[in-house]
């Protein structure tokens, strides 16, 4: 606003001043061309000097106003390069340091980045590492416990290798104290049988039979079969009586033993061969 009144200021004093300058040229010539009225009284006349000078003076002005007007000019160009030369520095300056705040700004997402991926693999490693751990923890623990189950295997068979050993000396023992026990029974059957045996006419010395007999846990005899003929069914039948007579026999589950009992004489063959005749 201010430089526009300016610019009127000046050019309303440029007007003015060749307003100024053209009435004077024009004075001086109606003067020079001798321009009298009827009776006019003459002016006495300017001196050539006079106004040579004041020419001079007026354009030494107007040339001093036109040299300000342009030293205003280019000043205000200058000012208005100089504005537009900060300004342009300015927005330079602007878009470098936007620029270098973006370059900052990437280098500490690129740093972040960094750090972030590294944070990311540390953690893999050490969850690899950890799992790896687990595993040779597991695989440890299985191994002792093979290793335990192996023991405890191998000491159940141990013990069961003794039981074993413990079980056929004692089957042994008692296999052996039942062949002792059997062969007494059947001596006392023998006998019983033989007491009880009544000799038929036709028994003759080496005449011997084979019978199957059937006992009731009490002893008593509940069959008697011939398995073996002696070849005399008289001698045969005779033999059968004398065994039911002589029932209950010594051979009771209470008196052999009830395991003894029922493996031998529930149903044993029972050989008979006189010794009297």
């Amino acid at each position: 606003m201010k430089e526009l009144l300016y610019k009127i200021y000046n050019n309303a004093l440029a007007v003015t001043l060749a307003i100024l300058v053209h009435a004077t040229v024009l004075i001086i010539i109606v003067l020079n061309m001798g321009w009298h009225s009827p009776e006019p009284v003459s002016p006495p006349p300017v001196p050539v000097k006079a106004q040579a000078v004041e020419r001079e003076r007026i354009e030494k002005d107007l040339a001093r106003r036109a040299a300000e007007k342009r030293r205003r000019q280019e000043q205000q160009k200058r000012q208005q390069e100089e504005k537009r030369r900060l300004e342009k520095e300015k927005k330079i300056a602007a878009e470098k340091k936007r620029r270098q705040e973006a370059a900052r700004q990437r280098k500490l997402a690129e740093e972040a980045e960094k750090k972030r991926r590294q944070e990311a693999a540390r953690q893999r490693k050490l969850a690899e590492e950890a799992e790896k751990k687990r595993r040779q923890e597991e695989a440890r623990q299985r191994k002792l416990a093979a290793e335990a189950e192996k023991k405890r295997q191998a000491l159940l068979a141990k013990e069961r290798r003794q039981k074993a050993v413990e079980q056929e000396l004692l089957q042994a023992m008692e296999d052996e104290e039942n062949q002792s026990k059997v062969q007494q029974l059947i001596a006392l059957i023998q006998a019983d049988v033989q007491n009880n045996w009544k000799i038929p006419p036709t028994a003759r010395r080496g005449m011997e039979c084979l019978l199957t007999v059937h006992l009731l846990p009490s002893g008593e005899v509940q069959t008697v079969q011939i398995a073996r003929s002696s070849g005399d069914v008289v001698f045969d039948r005779s033999v059968q009586d004398a065994v039911y007579r002589a029932s209950p026999l010594p051979v009771s589950s209470s008196s052999a033993g009830s395991r003894l009992f029922q493996t031998t004489f529930r149903e044993f063959n029972f050989h008979f061969s006189p010794t009297n005749l």
